[in-house]
């Protein structure tokens, strides 16, 4: 930039200019898990869905903050609005907990105080009123086999980190079952990779059922990915 303001930081990387973007905190949803006796996608499971509509056309950014593990997934999609269905695999009980909504933030604010930054054209490009996504950190858990341990990411006292997931961790394999006088069949094992907020501590854990199939399945081998935020404060 020419002229106009810039935030650099002790390395001399940029942090804030007219050009600046990141997500901020749009919404927190407080969630209530419940069960759907035969439901699909999951709803037989304890599991909570939220509706948000977007700014724009781009889906958000959720995460999850609760004490039990889960995964999320988009369950449909209608123009810029978006159901997202959180699944809690392993809970025997009704599950609380907190989903985090980042959206791209508004081109315009009612802030009566505090720093903005507009670039040439009068658009704001920053506000120090926004609560940004303050990433901190990424975790990648293999899954090249069903026994890969978890992974555990370390929240330092005082601070409140949740994980954004980007990819669903999952194993699946069709193991063939061989029965005299039987039709071939096979045993698909299943595991899927959850995480959730451990005192002071993020937490992988995994959660493992299997069923019985005429014909064998592709397998299937899926790296977790979570992006880690800190959101104290937020």
């Amino acid at each position: 930039m020419t002229a106009g303001l810039t935030i650099v930081n002790g390395s001399n990387t940029v942090q804030i200019d007219e050009n600046y973007k990141n997500l901020a905190l749009a919404s927190k949803v407080a969630i209530s898990t419940t069960i759907t006796p035969g439901g699909s996608n999951w709803g037989n499971y304890q599991h909570a869905d939220v509706v948000y509509t977007s700014r724009y056309a781009e889906p958000p950014m959720v995460a999850v903050e609760a004490s039990e593990a889960s995964f999320v997934m988009l369950l449909s999609t209608s123009g810029n609005t978006f159901t997202y269905r959180i699944v809690f695999l392993a809970a025997g009980s009704t599950v609380a907990g907190t989903f985090w909504i980042f959206d791209q933030p508004p081109s315009a604010s009612s802030s009566t105080f505090g720093l903005q930054v507009f670039d040439a054209q009068g658009r704001l490009t920053f506000d120090a009123l926004f609560r940004y996504a303050r990433v901190v950190g990424r975790m990648s858990v293999p899954f090249q086999n069903s026994a890969d341990p978890d992974q555990q990411f370390v929240v330092p006292a005082g601070r409140k980190y949740i994980a954004v997931q980007s990819v669903c961790g999952t194993y699946a394999q069709s193991n063939p079952i061989s029965i005299p006088g039987q039709p071939p069949s096979f045993d698909r094992v299943i595991v899927m990779r959850m995480i959730r907020n451990a005192p002071g501590l993020l937490q992988t854990s995994k959660y493992t059922f299997s069923y019985q199939m005429s014909f064998a399945m592709p397998s299937l081998r899926r790296t977790a990915e979570y992006t880690i935020l800190d959101m104290t404060d937020a």
